[in-house]
């Protein structure tokens, strides 16, 4: 739905725009009708319209002047003058301003339903571009890309921001709805521990109260990282199976450079997440386990052909002997040429 306010100070012209409208869209609603400058600001405070058609002359204040100081509140506020002045200089301060059209008077039925079609749309395609991505971090908590999902989050909070700057209150509101969407879908996880349903029973309460930006986007995101927490915290079958896919990747490209966001691209998982969901399952960081896992693929090496060391490093995927070999150092506490000779005198004897 599309609020439409109509600011004019004759009755029998706001009435004609009304019918006008009215009868050839259904998705709008005329929430207001102002006959001043200093009302129709008020209104636009208090009602929020999403166009304003006005008069240039109103009461008190042209419509040039209102408008300007809407704008001034809100860049984002349609606006569309109508006049019964062709003046071109009337229509440049409109259009310097930033109004979005102006519409000589009488005007014409099929023009000012053209001029609104063309403004509902482009409010349609900023609404759409938020949809999209509500939609898009409620699949990036589900596959626990928190990185992705944390970018997001302040995109969002900031295209509700810009659609209404200067209304703290629709800021609140939308916000309220965004809380509510990430609960659900943490719901639907069966994510549930005391802080979320703390959280859970008081974040409308609390949102309403905020009274800036920056308040309500840190109290997101503070909602999401515990949403986060608690995924990583279960010791859910599923995760496990997510660890065991990354060891089997490990196993088969180990003589590849296997690169921590590598792994993590090929499950899904932002690098941050993968790395601590890594850690918490295997006791080990990811970089411990597959530079623990590579050596010993070396010692095997080492005990049992006579490979070259510099083939078993680029075996490995060490591009460079002797960073090979210093790695080996510390792991083992001897060279690899060290090792393998004190295994073939085992050996021998």
């Amino acid at each position: 739905m599309y609020k439409i306010l109509i600011v004019d100070d004759e009755a029998i012209e706001r009435e004609g725009l009304k019918i006008i409208i009215s009868q050839a869209r259904e998705d709008v609603e005329i929430v207001g009708e102002a006959t001043s400058g200093k009302e129709v600001i008020a209104m636009t405070e208090r009602l929020d319209p999403d166009i304003i058609l006005m008069d240039i002359k109103i009461s008190g204040m042209s419509g040039i002047e209102a408008a300007e100081m809407i704008k001034k509140k809100d860049k984002n506020k349609v606006i569309i003058i109508l006049s019964a002045y062709s003046d071109f200089e009337f229509a440049y301060d409109a259009l310097k301003i930033g109004i979005e059209d102006y519409l000589l008077k009488p005007v014409r039925p099929e023009k000012l339903l053209d001029v609104l079609s063309t403004q509902i749309m482009e409010i349609n395609d900023r609404r759409n571009n938020v949809n999209v991505k509500e939609r898009l971090l409620s699949e990036k908590i589900k596959t626990g890309d928190d990185q992705q999902a944390k970018s997001l989050l302040n995109e969002i909070v900031k295209d509700y921001y810009l659609l209404r700057p200067k209304y703290i209150g629709v800021l609140r509101e939308k916000s309220i709805e965004l809380a509510d969407m990430m609960l659900r879908t943490a719901s639907k996880m069966e994510i549930k521990n005391d802080h979320i349903s703390s959280i859970e029973k008081h974040y409308s309460c609390e949102l309403i109260q905020m009274e800036t930006y920056d308040t309500i986007k840190e109290y997101l995101n503070r909602m999401l990282d515990a949403i986060f927490e608690e995924i990583l915290s279960r010791n859910d079958h599923n995760m496990s199976n997510k660890v065991k896919e990354a060891l089997d990747y490990i196993a088969e490209n180990y003589n590849e450079w296997l690169s921590l966001q590598d792994v993590a691209k090929s499950m899904h998982l932002s690098p941050h997440y993968f790395s601590k969901l890594f850690k918490r399952e295997m006791g080990m960081t990811y970089v411990s386990y597959v530079t623990k896992y590579k050596i010993e693929k070396a010692k095997e090496a080492l005990e049992k052909t006579d490979q070259p060391i510099v083939n078993i490093a680029l075996d490995l995927g060490y591009d460079e002997t002797s960073y090979f070999s210093k790695v080996f150092k510390k792991m083992e506490g001897v060279t690899p040429t060290q090792y393998r000779k004190a295994k073939s005198n085992d050996f021998l004897r």
